[in-house]
């Protein structure tokens, strides 16, 4: 919490920040934080699940391994790519949008 030095008396610490003020940041910094936890733990979920489902894929759709491997790479430069270009425009704009429009791109 930031503290200045009061001016009347010189040696007295007074808060920067009003108490309301302290405690809508504590309730906004703990949601970010769990949503932003959510988010991300889903995205690994999705990202990691996709190595046991590839010798159903193999056998029902009939692709290589080669294929399989093609499609991992692809996805892996991406993904990087995704990481770097979203962390840009997370710095830019609001996170709060960038973790809506994260989701939706990879499907595109």
């Amino acid at each position: 919490m930031a503290t200045r030095k009061n001016t009347k008396n010189g040696s007295k610490p007074v808060h920067a920040y009003s108490d309301s003020c302290t405690k809508v940041f504590s309730y906004w910094r703990f949601r970010t934080m769990y949503s932003i936890m959510l988010g991300y733990a889903a995205f690994y979920l999705v990202r990691q699940n996709f190595s046991f489902a590839i010798p159903s894929i193999c056998s029902e759709f009939g692709y290589t391994k080669q294929d399989i491997g093609m499609v991992l790479t692809i996805g892996a430069v991406l993904y990087g790519v995704g990481k770097g270009l979203f962390g840009l425009l997370g710095d830019r704009y609001s996170a709060r949008y960038i973790m809506v429009i994260g989701p939706l791109c990879p499907p595109l």
